[in-house]
């Protein structure tokens, strides 16, 4: 069994509008890097992406595996207007809950966390760690980024329920009309001031606008009052999920958190460059296997292990093949790659980019076997593998952030942002491991020969790129990252050739996906849609 070819379409259509709106997001970024002020004297940047990162901690308590539940009860043929009733109403109470507690966050840690936590590090000869709350403006970004969190939490209520129904046109406009105004709107905001207040509030006209045209897609679904065994029935199965779903916003945001903490407000600054270039290939790899759950939920109802595992197998091979030159190739130039993109004031985020794109690497060959252990049934899997790996990362990150003095002497490794990027690296090339054996029990999977051919090509694509650029030609102008990016994807299609682990028939398949006309054709048909 191939990957059907209109979830290929949908899938590429869906990575599109992420890359859209990515490449709106890139576009501001360059004029927030060279404008706004990033220095340990006035880290503008760096603060409002440590506000971000603190209120983000708390984004899974608006989820708590419940958007996976309603993805998976949809696309199995349950009631949909009862399933979107009871999804609404769940998070309706979440997104309460968390308004409730990042408020008591917020005042609590400024009246109570504070004065102690000054007290105990004055008696140890300590600076204190959490500085930033002390300040009246940074608890005023906490508050607008609250409502930030809040609209973008309205807005997964859209993405769950169009991805469930596969209806990724509708997702595709939400996001790409908000993306465009909010990177609009910071340009203009950066050009005309440097408002720490008004940079922030870019973020939320962005989040107002995507969660205003998710709102009205919502409307239009067929809606109907929950009941009590709808209710039972998405509980029981988000149960499992729930601590593993909440680990991964914690994870996304406590890495910046513990800078922040540990060292200081510009390096936030530049671990948040650094992640914001990582996630680009997140972006492919997140929605599309998400879109693949539902059909890998179909095929495990069949009991059809054979198309199962090939279908496995294909998600992995498609999905590495386009992921490969977009990590590897970047972490081969990593510093030319930051300097021209943005400033030489973030020099210091290129080794910490260069792991971080190696660690998507891991990311992406895990993917399709996080999705094999929901499509079987088996959530559980994924909340052991979070108990165990959700409290590894934050030692690595103790181990390796902060110095020896800022940590009660204990031998520490001081790497600041760059410890952070090896700790993520580090736990997930062990989570990998484990996701494999752990997937073998349930459907006896052994090592794709097809990535490693893949791996085979990178590998003399990067080395290729390094050295030139080390020693032949350096890259100092964004036209020469253009060529010597399209040299590495030329060397490594090449090799993919060569190897025949791309023939005509990936070629064919590519070609139709891309058919622009059918493309134009299904987006038209969903957009008018009016039948739900």
């Amino acid at each position: 069994m191939v990957i059907n070819r209109m979830i290929a379409r949908k899938s590429l259509l869906l990575a599109l509008s992420r890359y859209v709106s990515l490449g709106f997001g890139f576009v501001s970024l360059y004029f927030i890097t060279n404008y706004i002020p990033n220095t340990e004297a006035d880290p503008i940047y760096g603060t409002v992406t440590l506000a971000i990162s603190n209120i983000g901690l708390f984004a899974f308590l608006t989820d708590l595996g419940f958007g996976t539940t309603h993805i998976r009860k949809v696309s199995s043929g349950m009631d949909e207007g009862r399933c979107n009733g009871t999804y609404l109403t769940i998070k309706a109470v979440f997104l309460m809950t968390y308004v409730a507690i990042i408020l008591t966050y917020i005042f609590g840690w400024e009246a109570v966390f504070i004065p102690v936590q000054n007290d105990i590090c004055a008696a140890a000869g300590l600076d204190p760690f959490f500085s930033p709350f002390e300040s009246d403006y940074f608890m005023k970004l906490l508050l607008i980024f609250l409502v930030w969190g809040i609209l973008s939490n309205i807005t997964t209520i859209a993405t769950a329920t169009m991805i469930a129904k596969q209806e990724v046109a509708k997702n595709t406009l939400m996001t790409v009309v908000g993306g465009l105004v909010q990177a609009i709107v910071t340009i203009v905001v950066v050009l005309m001031t440097d408002d720490i207040y008004i940079f922030a509030g870019t973020w939320v006209l962005g989040a107002a606008v995507t969660a205003g045209i998710g709102a009205f897609y919502i409307l239009r679904y067929p809606i109907k009052l929950p009941t009590k065994e709808y209710l039972k029935d998405y509980a029981l199965f988000a149960a499992p999920l729930a601590f593993a779903a909440s680990m991964n916003p914690i994870q996304q945001n406590i890495d910046k958190v513990m800078i922040g903490s540990f060292q200081t407000n510009d390096q936030v600054g530049w671990y948040a460059v650094a992640q914001r270039f990582s996630n680009v290939p997140l972006l492919l790899i997140i929605p599309i296997s998400t879109l693949f759950l539902p059909a890998q939920t179909q095929l495990a109802a069949k009991k059809n292990k054979k198309a199962f595992r090939e279908f496995i197998y294909n998600t992995e091979r498609y999905v590495t093949m386009m992921v490969l030159p977009m990590t590897v190739l970047v972490a081969a130039v990593a510093l030319p790659f930051i300097t021209i993109l943005t400033d030489i004031q973030y020099t210091e985020s290129a080794p910490i980019l260069a792991i971080l794109m190696l660690n998507i690497v891991l990311v992406a060959l895990s993917k399709p076997y996080e999705t094999m252990f929901i499509s079987q049934g088996k959530p559980k899997y994924l909340l052991f593998m979070k108990l165990a790996f959700f409290p590894l990362n934050i030692i690595l990150n103790l181990m390796l952030i902060p110095s020896p003095e800022q940590f009660f002497g204990l031998p520490v490794a001081g790497l600041g942002p760059t410890g952070a990027a090896l700790a993520t690296l580090l736990t997930f090339s062990i989570s990998y491991v484990v996701k494999r054996i752990l997937s073998y029990r349930l459907t006896p999977m052994g090592i794709s020969f097809s990535i490693m051919r893949q791996l085979l090509a990178i590998s003399i694509a990067a080395i290729t790129l390094y050295l030139c650029n080390e020693m032949v030609w350096g890259i100092d102008r964004i036209y020469e990252l253009v060529l010597y990016g399209v040299a590495g994807i030329a060397i490594y299609w090449a090799v993919l050739v060569l190897t025949k682990e791309f023939t005509w028939k990936e070629f064919n398949m590519i070609m139709d996906t891309l058919n622009v006309q059918k493309m134009w054709e299904y987006v038209k048909h969903e957009v008018r849609d009016r039948r739900h």
